[in-house]
């Protein structure tokens, strides 16, 4: 017997799906939930990533309350999306050390680089990777 989708009068808004459709329609759905799972973060990861960020928003001078609570959610995402990186780079690294590591170093990096291409116009930083 054919599902029927939707209310029981097939002409008003129901469709009939066959078994061979809602069996792909399963098939396509356990997949996504496969590739979603295997994206999914470790718990050596998250862990790594948090303290790396507790260190990160304890010792900056941030006095409000949501200031310091979007540092340390912004150094937990950047722990998080740079720790694989590291890992390939770097293969003697845990993947908690990895999260760890890059939470706390990959901000106060950017911003030190946010501050010396501020300082430069764009022909002094060509000239320094061009050589001299």
């Amino acid at each position: 017997m054919p599902w029927v989708i939707g209310p029981r009068d097939r002409r008003a808004y129901g469709r009939i799906m066959d078994h061979e459709t809602l069996a792909a329609g399963a098939a396509a759905l356990s997949d996504l939930a496969l590739d979603a799972s295997a994206l999914w973060m470790s718990l050596d990861h998250l862990v790594g990533a948090v303290l790396g960020a507790c260190l990160v928003v304890s010792q900056q001078r941030a006095n409000k309350g949501k200031r310091k609570l979007c540092n340390l959610l912004m150094a937990i995402g950047v722990g998080l999306l740079f720790a694989p990186m590291a890992e390939t780079h770097i293969p003697q690294l845990t993947c908690g050390i990895a999260a760890f590591g890059c939470a706390l170093l990959v901000i106060p990096l950017s911003l030190k680089l946010r501050t010396w291409v501020r300082r430069l116009d764009i022909e002094q930083i060509l000239r320094r990777f061009r050589g001299p």
